[in-house]
């Protein structure tokens, strides 16, 4: 859903277009556009989840290209695409997985982003083996920390903690969070029997 126009939502679409719908004070659709295909889901697909401050929006790609997207018009704008995956990462596998694969924190300043190695074709709900943290701005990967086997990612609301729920033991972590340094605070080995989003 857009920030600045609380009656218009955008959705991502099967042939790698994203239609965005406003609606009138009714409820009622006025106005549908599509955008240009920003995606081949044959060759790339993106993971449905999304990360949002405002009306920016990034979504990853399964082969590890971050894509920012302005959501805030009547159209949805692709602002910018980060290769993540750079030829010796590319060799080595190294591919984005779970089910909420990366984090933005709510200032826009970095984004972590849960890797693994010899990643391939169905790889891509497969746990970290590494967390990579990307500064937005530059698009460069400033640290790697562990990663916990985690299957999904989120910051706290005031960006002063970084959480993972981890695959192998269902437990869930959170660090202090400090330009890209963590510090354990939390650590409850029993999640959830099922828990796949934090």
């Amino acid at each position: 859903a857009s920030a600045t126009h609380a009656s218009r939502f955008s959705m991502l679409c099967g042939d790698g277009t994203v239609a965005t719908i406003t609606l009138d004070d009714n409820g009622q659709p006025v106005d549908r556009q599509v955008s240009a295909p920003l995606f081949d889901a044959d060759k790339d697909a993106w993971f449905h989840h999304a990360e949002q401050v405002g009306d920016r929006f990034w979504f990853v790609s399964f082969k590890g290209v971050l894509h920012e997207l302005n959501l805030g018009g009547a159209k949805a704008e692709l602002k910018s695409s980060r290769n993540l995956v750079n030829a010796a990462d590319a060799k080595a596998g190294w591919r984005p997985g779970g089910y909420q694969p990366f984090a933005v924190d709510p200032q826009a300043r970095w984004a972590v982003v849960g890797m693994h190695p010899k990643g391939a074709e169905g790889s891509h709900k497969s746990p970290a083996a590494k967390l990579w943290v990307v500064d937005l701005a530059s698009g460069k990967r400033t640290a790697v920390l562990p990663g916990v086997m985690a299957l999904s990612l989120n910051f706290s609301g005031n960006g002063q903690r970084l959480h993972a729920l981890d695959a192998d033991k269902g437990a869930f972590h959170s660090w202090a969070w400090d330009a890209g340094k963590i510090k354990k605070l939390v650590y409850l080995p029993g999640a959830g029997e099922a828990a796949s989003q934090i």
